[in-house]
């Protein structure tokens, strides 16, 4: 609170700019409409752009690798050459055994993301509204499922504030559809019977949903965290479509 004792006009300037930096969120809502758009290559053969307020599904045993993924090329530092790109904030709710080390090196920026403990049931729906208004992409592990009516509010609070959501169990949890679901396989090569080290790691994608660009569309990277700069690259890219009449014939 401001306080109206006789100080002169001056200091009563500087209280009022220094409540005013201290209630702005983060990143204004306004601001986002420009950053979260076009997916940097190779994820965009499965995903083009994702606009803000979307929702994404990731399930396989590469779900939260692929993640990792698209939340760096949205929030990561190469994403764009403008200082805007720069600012974004990314939290994850609910995923304590999250890879920080391993997100890190996919390029999710450390010191703008925000780490929140699954909260109780009963505040699990006021934590992410909270977050939703602060952060550009906030991805979700839901513990219980979450109430259809609180899932409606918060997709219609995220469509507003431009805040895209992640949900890394794949939306088993969230009550209504995703706009784009990705599933990723993983697959190690180098092991033999009893032998061996684990030389070559690769997801296998595949999208689908009302926002997807296609039906079946698929996708093979080979990951390399080894590289400093994108340590995965894209091996082949097609319609599932014709993977399936490629292998039928």
């Amino acid at each position: 609170m401001v306080s109206n004792t006789s100080a002169p006009d001056e200091e009563s300037a500087v209280d009022l700019t220094a409540l005013r930096n201290r209630v702005v969120p983060i990143t204004l809502a306004h601001e986002r409409s420009q950053q979260v758009r076009t997916v940097s290559e190779p994820l965009s053969g499965v995903v083009p752009m994702v606009r803000p307020g979307w929702s994404l599904g990731f399930t396989g045993t590469g779900g939260w690798t692929l993640a990792m993924m698209f939340l760096a090329d949205m929030v990561g530092e190469s994403t764009a050459g403008s200082a805007t790109v720069a600012g974004r904030w990314s939290a994850c709710v609910g995923l304590e055994e999250l890879g920080l080390v391993a997100a890190h090196e996919f390029g999710v920026p450390m010191n703008r993301l925000l780490m929140v403990e699954s909260p109780p049931a009963e505040r699990w729906a006021v934590v992410v509204a909270a977050l939703v208004e602060a952060v550009d992409v906030i991805c979700l592990n839901p513990a219980r499922p979450v109430r259809a009516r609180e899932a409606r509010r918060l997709q219609a609070r995220a469509r507003e504030q431009e805040t895209v959501l992640f949900h890394l169990d794949g939306g088993r949890n969230w009550p209504t559809a995703m706009d784009i679901s990705l599933v990723a396989r993983q697959q190690w090569s180098g092991l033999g019977q009893g032998h061996g080290y684990l030389r070559e790691r690769r997801l296998l994608i595949e999208s689908s949903g009302r926002r997807a660009p296609g039906a079946g569309q698929y996708l093979e990277l080979k990951i390399d965290q080894r590289s400093a700069h994108r340590p995965y690259q894209s091996i082949q890219q097609k319609n599932q479509h014709q993977s399936l009449q490629k292998g039928a014939g």
